[in-house]
């Protein structure tokens, strides 16, 4: 499985299964899904996506410190970035 087709598999599914699928993902190959995430928290199109991949990435202690000084030099909404200010 690669980013573009697992990107195109979870876009149509509701959140739960999408939240189930990446909380697998993060206990089966963190790697994946660390790539996964970033791809998501910084390009995804949805304020809602970005904000929910940043928070797994939080949760499960993936976020790197330079993917959050990207995250913090290009993202416009108030609310992801109080989310990735609060837990530097």
């Amino acid at each position: 499985m690669n980013i573009k087709s697992t990107l195109e598999y979870i876009e149509n599914i509701p959140f739960e299964e999408w939240l189930a699928f990446l909380e697998a993902k993060i206990a089966t190959d963190i790697d994946f899904s660390r790539k996964l995430l970033n791809e998501i928290s910084l390009n995804h199109y949805d304020e809602s996506w970005r904000f929910n991949a940043i928070q797994l990435q939080i949760d499960h202690e993936i976020l790197s410190a330079d993917i959050r000084e990207l995250i913090i030099a290009k993202e416009t909404s108030h609310e992801i970035l109080n989310l990735v200010q609060e837990h530097q």
